[in-house]
């Protein structure tokens, strides 16, 4: 071990060892002394407290001799009106224990904090003595707690005033061993929480000091080390992203155009002519794949738009009556080709307009009803809605879309809500769909400040609920 790095430690630990003995020696006489000083004071105000009760009892044993109560009362009340050197709370003289008081005097507000000294009202001598009662006086104690916590914080203050000295003083010797390059590591600690993580920490002090000073640089480094990765994979995420991002906007963009040209022209073909069997199934199959087509294609642009923070609402005022019922009407056949019955229950207390975006509700009740449907092999589809609250201008309804389809395990109720999740994924194979259905109502719902859940039971069913605030046009 170096020299300088032996007499650093022997001089520091020399120095805590006589501040702490010194405190200990100090601190143990001053408490020491405050409960003796304590219990003195106590026993100097009993001795008071029975002086006063004796002599009382001497005062008032003329009144008791001729019987007279009104001149006791009248030497009552002027032995609490003239004695100053105590506070007196209340004079009893009682004539039995077991007696009321003959006389009682009490000032009120300072009786319950007071102790009772009691002296027997005697007459005669030594030797042969007559009892004529007995007298209680009670002393307020409450100057005296307040001398007492005088004292104590007299005596606090005395200690903690030669223990400012005696660390100033230790302190002030020991300052240039160690203080100066404490201080230069607060400073570096200080700057490494802030982020500075080029600046090099070293104190050359060659104690624990320095050995910390080091660990601390150690630590540094390998914070930066690990910032500069945690920047790259940063920002090639954040590359990653937008180029997602790009790309599938683009591509949907690219899509749709020619797209919606295949669509136009195969209707503009069954309108115009009669084609024969093979060639109609062959329209009907390419209009229905491109229709299909399409649906996916918006799934994507709208997750692209809702994940960049683009897709806006157009609020404008419905029919809510009509918009549910033509809902109903456009997805019939559908159900009705496998053999389902598709319900619809309105409140009677709906509103009959109400101001949203109606483009917006479609788009979400289309894709519940519709997966009622692609998941329902018997039994029926039920679409409700019901005012569950209102306000000035304004109601909360409750939609529900109920099936008897395959249901949902119990653990995939929340992973439904999720992008490109199915709840088997060997259903991808039987009911086409790019699992953003859900995540796109589920981001619709919460841009129109509402609520989405599940309740489902394992091949049972499963009925989703929709809670929306809307306007209520007047």
């Amino acid at each position: 071990m170096p020299k300088k790095t032996w007499r650093v430690r022997l001089g520091v630990k020399a120095s805590l060892w006589i501040s702490l003995c010194t405190v200990l020696i100090i601190a143990g006489q001053a408490l020491l002394s405050i409960p003796q000083e304590r219990l003195a004071l106590m026993e100097q105000m009993d001795a008071q407290g029975e002086s006063i009760a004796f002599s009382f009892s001497k005062a008032i044993i003329p009144p008791l001799l001729h019987d007279d109560p009104e001149e006791l009362k009248t030497m009552v009340e002027s032995l609490m009106e003239r004695n100053e050197e105590v506070n007196v709370a209340f004079i009893r003289v009682l004539e039995d224990e077991e007696e009321p008081p003959l006389v009682e005097k009490a000032i009120s507000s300072m009786a319950k904090n007071s102790k009772t000294y009691r002296a027997n009202i005697e007459v005669g001598s030594e030797d042969e003595s007559y009892a004529l009662g007995i007298l209680e006086v009670g002393i307020y104690m409450i100057p005296t707690q307040k001398l007492m916590d005088a004292r104590l914080r007299n005596a606090v203050m005395e200690l903690l005033f030669i223990l400012v000295i005696l660390v100033t003083t230790i302190m002030f010797l020991i300052a240039q061993k160690v203080s100066k390059p404490l201080r230069k590591l607060e400073s570096k600690a200080l700057a490494l929480g802030e982020g500075d993580l080029k600046t090099p920490i070293e104190i050359p002090t060659g104690d624990e000091l320095g050995h910390l000073a080091e660990t601390l640089d150690q630590m540094r480094r390998g914070l930066l080390e690990r910032d500069n990765i945690i920047q790259e994979n940063v920002q090639r995420l954040q590359a990653v992203n937008v180029a997602k991002s790009n790309f599938i906007a683009t591509m949907s963009h690219e899509l749709r155009t020619p797209l919606n040209q295949v669509i136009a022209m195969l209707e503009v073909l069954q309108k115009e002519n009669t084609p024969e069997a093979k060639q109609e199934r062959l329209l009907k199959s390419a209009t229905k794949g491109s229709v299909l087509l399409l649906g996916i294609l918006n799934d994507i642009l709208d997750y692209s738009k809702m994940e960049q923070g683009r897709l806006n609402l157009k609020v404008t005022d419905f029919n809510l009556a009509d918009k549910l019922k033509r809902i109903q009407e456009i997805f019939l056949p559908q159900a009705e080709s496998k053999g389902l019955d598709l319900r619809l229950e309105m409140s009677p207390r709906l509103p009959a307009r109400l101001i949203g975006d109606p483009m917006r509700l479609d788009q979400i009740l289309w894709n519940l009803v519709g997966n009622a449907i692609k998941f329902t092999d018997k039994g029926a589809i039920s679409m409700k809605v019901e005012k569950k609250d209102s306000g000035e201008g304004t109601v909360e309804l409750l939609f529900s879309v109920s099936d008897t389809g395959i249901g949902i395990p119990p653990d995939k109720t929340n992973s439904v809500f999720e992008s490109f999740t199915q709840v088997d994924s060997s259903l991808s194979r039987k009911h086409q769909g790019t699992g953003l259905g859900l995540p796109i109502v589920k981001g619709l719902v919460k841009m129109m400040k509402g609520s989405i859940w599940v309740n489902s039971k394992l091949g049972e069913g499963s009925t989703f609920f929709v809670l929306l605030p809307l306007e209520v046009k007047g």
